[in-house]
């Protein structure tokens, strides 16, 4: 199943399909190695749901929800 990783819950995996980059500022996620294949884990949340903690490519970064919104993960058996 696809899901938006700002959907994604605690402790949940997935690999990335796509990620929507419309400006300078998205293409920064990129640079941080949120690129398409690379499997992704929620590890945290901060007291108020904002940011999230994810884990990729052996570091854990936060990131905000409404960076979340444009990234795209397959979930379950798929990913």
């Amino acid at each position: 199943m696809k899901v938006k990783l700002s959907d994604m819950k605690l402790r949940e995996t997935g690999t990335i399909q796509s990620i929507k980059t419309e400006n300078l500022h998205d293409m920064r996620i990129l640079e941080m190695g949120f690129v398409q294949g690379e499997k992704i884990t929620v590890t945290g949340f901060a007291p108020l749901g904002d940011p999230m903690e994810v884990r990729i490519l052996d570091y854990s970064i936060s990131l905000r929800k409404s960076d979340s919104e444009n990234i795209l993960i397959q979930t379950g058996k798929q990913a």
